[in-house]
């Protein structure tokens, strides 16, 4: 750390931290770094709810914190992007400097209310730069026109750690996971229309499937990553049945079923289609058609060849574009600019 480091405090959920293990390690190099862990909700409410309440208790530690009342200090957000926003106005309110780098900002659909649009227009200041990690998410944040900086830093992440080569298998079912704006009922339908064909679904407490399970389905709900990531590596096809075109969700998903050489199905959503090549790293099918999907897993099931052509050809654009190195780099470029570091070298490639 430079014997002058400035002070950064970095807000982050447990489940992310192993994520971001390399990342952090970077920023206490630059920073007077605090990691401010924010532990699993144990609340059973609805999302928007927990959302809220868990912002605002957040908030409330900030104010009993140093951070808002500092003449100058940098927090970054991988969690609690609303509490540290207000925050952030606080501290110009008492004529200080806190400037704020968002990353994993996720609005899905409760970006659309005009109540949050109209909050976030005015948080995002001129003291924020904002990652976004889609196209769509980037038009949102321009749309809202406000003063933020914002750049395009698309997700990636490393290899799951928890499967090796000899869990990679070609099994004989498709596999659909994870919990943010999914749309599993999709998926029941075509399951209940593909009756020789077996699905193995992952999924969280929260998602409600309000479709009728057929037989042919067998449902999972809050798996730990390593049984999740075992029944994703013997998949046959992986599908990712988005609800909405909201920006950046599933990519976690995609990107492990890539790395596990899998043929992935994904929506015409650009979160995902700037992962996958239709045809080649991939299928792309048109999102929130029934039939559409439908039709895409009854052509490639069977097609042994060429699902184990694609999925060998996603494991190398994988492995190629999408590892977390390059995600960390273009955040620390972010961060240093908004701290008035001189860029660091990026280091070469191992």
């Amino acid at each position: 750390m430079p014997p002058a480091a400035a002070s950064a405090l970095l807000i982050i959920d447990e489940d992310s931290l192993a994520h971001n293990r390399a990342f952090i390690a970077r920023l206490r190099s630059l920073f007077a770094l605090t990691v401010h862990v924010r532990r699993r909700a144990g609340l059973r409410l609805a999302s928007r709810s927990r959302l809220a309440l868990r912002e605002a208790a957040l908030f409330a530690r900030l104010l009993a914190s140093p951070w808002p009342y500092r003449r100058r200090s940098l927090i970054l957000c991988s969690s609690g992007h609303y509490a540290a926003l207000l925050a952030g106005r606080l501290s110009a309110a008492l004529g200080n400097r806190t400037d704020i780098v968002l990353y994993n900002f996720y609005l899905h659909g409760l970006g659309e209310r005009p109540a949050v649009r109209r909050l976030l227009r005015v948080l995002l200041s001129e003291r924020v730069c904002v990652a976004a990690q889609s196209r769509r998410d980037l038009d949102y944040f321009a749309a809202l026109g406000g003063s933020a900086r914002l750049t395009l830093v698309p997700y990636r992440q490393d290899p799951v750690a928890d499967v090796g080569p000899e869990d990679v298998v070609l099994s004989d079912y498709v596999f659909a996971g994870g919990y943010s704006n999914r749309d599993y009922d999709l998926l029941l339908r075509c399951a209940r229309r593909l009756t020789e064909i077996s699905f193995v679904l992952a999924v969280s407490n929260l998602n409600t499937l309000t479709e009728p399970v057929p037989a042919n389905v067998v449902v999972h709900r809050d798996l730990e990553p390593a049984a999740f990531h075992r029944r994703l590596a013997c998949a046959r096809l992986v599908a990712i049945p988005l609800a909405n075109d909201v920006g950046a969700s599933g990519q976690m998903v995609c990107l492990a079923a890539m790395q596990l050489g899998k043929a992935v199905l994904v929506p015409d959503f650009d979160g995902l289609t700037q992962y996958v090549e239709d045809g080649a790293t991939g299928v792309v099918y048109r999102g929130g058609d029934e039939a559409a999907l439908h039709d895409a897993i009854e052509r490639w099931f069977g097609e042994t060849d060429a699902i184990e052509r694609i999925g060998a050809a996603a494991r190398e654009r994988y492995l190629g574009h999408f590892t977390r190195r390059p995600f960390d780099d273009a955040l620390i470029q972010e961060v240093e600019r908004v701290a008035g570091i001189r860029p660091t070298p990026i280091p070469a490639s191992s």
